[in-house]
């Protein structure tokens, strides 16, 4: 399965609220349901700064290349949301997308 990251979500659902009533409690959305305030703070970060994974489809691949990783990890550097992702990313414990510069897709991490 795989999972939106925030910013990709919220441009196509527009509001955390909306988001919350379309997912259902298991999975991915339940990492949303059990870390809100770093889901939040995330959210707030890019509804003023799109980031540029918002329409990448690779930051949400299983599987990246070595080079779309260096360029992903590139556009993550320079992203304003860099810190509240990557916070997101690690309460929530996600095991797949690309995340503030790093794969955490499940094959990669074990």
């Amino acid at each position: 399965m795989t999972l939106l990251p925030p910013p990709a979500v919220i441009a196509r659902l527009g509001d955390t609220r909306a988001l919350v009533a379309e997912i259902t409690t298991s999975g991915p959305a339940r990492a949303v349901l059990d870390r809100p305030q770093e889901f939040a703070a995330l959210a707030d970060v890019i509804r003023n700064h799109p980031p540029k994974c918002a329409n990448d489809p690779r930051f949400t691949r299983d599987r990246v290349s070595a080079d779309d990783a260096a360029e992903m990890s590139a556009l993550c550097t320079r992203c304003p949301a860099r810190t509240a992702c990557h916070a997101y990313a690690d309460a929530a414990d996600m095991t797949t997308g690309y995340w503030a510069g790093h794969d955490y897709s499940e094959e990669t991490n074990r």
